[in-house]
């Protein structure tokens, strides 16, 4: 038998530790003297400091062990060895979901890392004001999950002017452009419409198509900027427009929306994206 401080050194585990596993039934001393209080240990009860070690470093919680450990109390060694498999089992699902979101944490700061030496080095977005006349336009307007889900709209819009025939041969041929009906950002349930240019002399047969509204929509001011690749700097560009508006005493007034002039659709490298952010302006 071995008293707490040498149990402790042999164990490899601090009499502080030992005295709370005792006090929540975990590893109880195998005898304690009743004139003394000492608390003795004995060398079979290594091995179940061993295991508590080694379930901890794994992530379990003291809890968990205490039960693992009163259940095994009515099982045969067999059904012993089956417990502890499922609870190592389970622990590993654990932590592999736990690494995954590290991974992922990890990524992203890695991607703040690298926009922040971009924006060390990087010109600044050149914005202007511009002046869009009055157009006749295809839309398609949804509330849609979220923005990433917009190309569900443009699916749309292709099949519907699949269906006008010599038609769909329009599709891609005038400006193409998103609008974002929110009054603020949202992170889902997003009110969004796609619009496609059409020739003023195009005349589409409105019986043919669904979900798709043909009409002139006015001209509008507003300061743009152009993002040449992915939407990685879409807030970048955002702050420059921001800044603009503000130096040149301007007021935002209507829904902003984006010009593709290189789309996802037309390349799917995002290197080669070309994307006009606009920002409309009140009416001086």
């Amino acid at each position: 038998m071995f008293r707490i401080g040498e149990f402790s050194r042999l164990a490899m585990v601090s009499v502080r530790m030992l005295r709370h596993y005792d006090e929540i039934g975990l590893l109880t001393p195998n005898t304690v003297d009743p004139y003394t209080g000492y608390r003795y240990y004995s060398a079979g009860q290594l091995g179940t400091v061993s295991r508590i070690q080694l379930l901890r470093e794994m992530g379990v919680s003291l809890g968990e062990i205490k039960k693992l450990f009163d259940d095994m109390q009515q099982l045969n060694e067999q059904q012993q060895i089956q417990q502890i498999q499922t609870i190592l089992t389970l622990q590993q699902s654990l932590l592999k979901q736990q690494l995954m979101s590290a991974n992922h944490k990890l990524s992203l700061v890695q991607s703040a890392l690298d926009r922040l030496r971009k924006e060390q080095t990087m010109k600044r977005f050149h914005v202007e004001k511009k002046v869009f006349p009055a157009m006749q336009v295809a839309a398609v307007r949804d509330i849609l999950p979220s923005y990433a889900d917009e190309h569900q709209l443009w699916m749309q819009m292709h099949e519907a002017f699949v269906k006008l025939g010599p038609g769909d041969k329009l599709f891609g041929k005038g400006l193409a452009l998103a609008v974002f009906f929110d009054e603020g950002f949202c992170e889902k349930d997003v009110d969004v419409e796609i619009r496609v240019q059409l020739p003023e002399d195009f005349h589409p047969n409105c019986d043919q198509i669904e979900k798709v509204r043909f009409v002139t929509i006015p001209s509008v001011t507003a300061a743009t900027a152009i993002l040449n690749g992915s939407y990685e700097q879409i807030s970048q560009v955002y702050e420059e427009i921001a800044q603009w508006v503000e130096e040149n005493n301007f007021q935002m007034q209507g829904p902003m929306f984006n010009i593709y002039h290189v789309s996802p659709a037309m390349d799917q490298n995002p290197d080669n994206w070309v994307t006009e952010v606009c920002v409309p302006l009140k009416a001086e």
